[in-house]
């Protein structure tokens, strides 16, 4: 995980505060995505890694619309917030080894709960 390598003080007190803005209870839907993207982006950036960057800037697109259809599913925000914690702290510690774990948990995470909620739409189409 490059970015915990490169990281600087001020890297991760912007991250702290990109975290701490989204765990704002009166916080939109749509204001949590933003902030999802901004500390994904974030740390994207902090890689220094261009290949890393140009792949993000690819994906950007896609990770965009599947947050906004899915912040609404049932404690997505909530463990996004997790994992969003858990990966700071890592890139904090200078953990890269848990850095990766953690965000591919994060991953993980992400895509159960979206196959979660597809089978529940499949049960329904089938009644």
């Amino acid at each position: 995980f490059p970015s915990h390598e490169r990281r600087t003080s001020k890297d991760i007190q912007e991250l702290k505060a990109i975290l701490k803005k989204a765990n704002s209870p009166d916080l939109s839907p749509q204001e949590f995505v933003k902030l999802d993207f901004e500390f994904h982006n974030f740390i994207v950036k902090t890689t220094k890694n261009r290949l890393f960057q140009q792949l993000y800037q690819q994906l950007a697109p896609h990770h965009s619309i599947y947050s906004e259809k899915v912040i609404s599913f049932q404690n997505r925000r909530e463990r996004a917030h997790a994992g969003h914690l858990k990966i700071l702290e890592a890139i904090e510690q200078q953990d890269g080894s848990r850095a990766r774990k953690e965000a591919f948990t994060h991953l993980r995470f992400a895509e159960r709960d979206l196959v979660k909620e597809i089978s529940k739409l499949d049960n329904r189409t089938k009644k």
